[in-house]
């Protein structure tokens, strides 16, 4: 049985420093130099980075200011206005990333529209949306990458582990070919070190953790399924919100001795992208990416 390696990164999208924070906006002067070393380490590492073509989510309001406003029966959001992170308002940034798309080492996924619903679980965007409006949504982000100029495939991972039957729905009326889920935190009976065909899509699980994930874990993995998928954020830090699994020096060395033990030990293993996980998995001819 072929096992695979990826290592993937959510919310990446053209915020920088000046802002909340780099989201890999500040590029190889910023938290993006780790994927660099990555690459330059070991230059068959396949990195899937799932980027929200419309950022508007924000860090929650305080609570004091949330719970007064929910007691008077106001409405709050949290989110930037005036769109700042389309990316089609950043082409020299995504120019810049396309350049190691080409290159093989990288892949753009879709990780949402905006990252964002009008509602406590500001951060699940398609929390139990009907289909009418997730098709929406994913058609819009679509037409920014394909303005940006910003190459894709068509992998989704939802923002907030929201979903809902009419996202899937939508995903395969498009096109899409491969979603990468988190069976807990999206409630579903699905295998964690195994890549899996659901609701017609294919599924490629994460399942080890760059800040707190083990050598000993990953070889686990590796023995008991098909894929180690590397998963953690672009920052480790959005406002408030602490992620835990932020791209830092510290998860950075993670994943690089995990990488060196892996060499060392010999393991028979293939760096892949995820649409190319994908297609192995239908055994289809890849079709390559979108712009």
């Amino acid at each position: 049985m072929r096992k695979y390696i990826n290592i993937n990164f959510d919310d990446v999208h053209p915020e920088t420093s000046k802002h909340i924070a780099d989201c890999g906006g500040d590029m190889e002067k910023g938290v993006f130099k780790y994927i660099l070393k990555l690459i330059e380490d070991f230059p068959k590492v396949r990195i899937t980075l799932f980027v929200t073509p419309n950022w508007i989510d924000k860090p929650n309001n305080a609570l004091p200011i949330k719970l007064l406003k929910r007691a008077l029966g106001m409405r709050y959001t949290n989110r930037w206005n005036d769109e700042p992170f389309r990316l089609d308002k950043h082409k020299e940034w995504c120019a810049w990333l396309n350049e190691f798309v080409r290159r093989g080492n990288i892949e753009v996924a879709v990780h949402g529209l905006h990252h964002h619903r009008d509602s406590d679980l500001h951060s699940a965007e398609f929390l139990d949306l009907p289909f009418e409006e997730c098709k929406s949504r994913l058609l819009q982000a679509e037409s920014i990458f394909e303005i940006s100029g910003l190459r894709y495939v068509k992998g989704f991972r939802p923002p907030g582990w929201g979903i809902s039957e009419g996202l899937f729905k939508a995903l395969r009326e498009l096109g899409y070919i491969f979603v990468s889920l988190d069976e807990k935190a999206c409630k579903l009976n699905l295998p964690r070190y195994e890549i899996s065909e659901f609701k017609g899509l294919v599924n490629i699980p994460q399942n080890w953790d760059i800040k707190r994930g083990s050598v000993e874990e990953a070889f686990k993995i590796l023995e008991k399924g098909n894929i180690l998928s590397i998963k953690g954020h672009i920052q480790d830090r959005y406002g408030r919100d602490k992620l835990y699994n932020g791209l830092t020096e510290e998860s950075y060395e993670n994943i690089r001795n995990l990488l060196i033990k892996i060499e060392e030990e010999g393991i028979n293993v293939r760096y892949a992208k995820m649409e190319e996980i994908a297609y192995d998995f239908r055994g289809e001819r890849h079709e390559g990416m979108h712009d």
